[in-house]
């Protein structure tokens, strides 16, 4: 490794540092299902709570939330069909 110099001609010190690095990343995190007697409004509590609890397990505490969460539901409905006489 060449030393650095300055444009005088001198040679200039060499520093050492310490970096932190932090990152924010968006995660997508299955929660399950949820049964058709339940409000959707369980359904967002419930769900955001769930991915929060297992990310701050899987990392042991080391992350908190700093941005909103969001929570996407699914809502299929269930047709009711006509028994077959016989």
């Amino acid at each position: 490794m060449s030393e650095k110099t300055s444009s005088q001609g001198r040679q200039l010190p060499r520093v050492r540092t310490i970096t932190k690095a932090r990152v924010r990343l968006t995660l997508d995190v299955p929660v399950g299902t949820w049964g058709p007697d339940c409000l959707i409004d369980q359904v967002y509590k419930q769900a955001s709570e769930e991915a929060i609890n297992r990310v701050r397990n899987l990392l042991q505490g080391r992350a908190r939330v700093v941005g909103v969460v969001e929570v996407e539901a699914i809502t299929t409905a269930l047709e009711e069909r006509e028994k077959p006489r016989g």
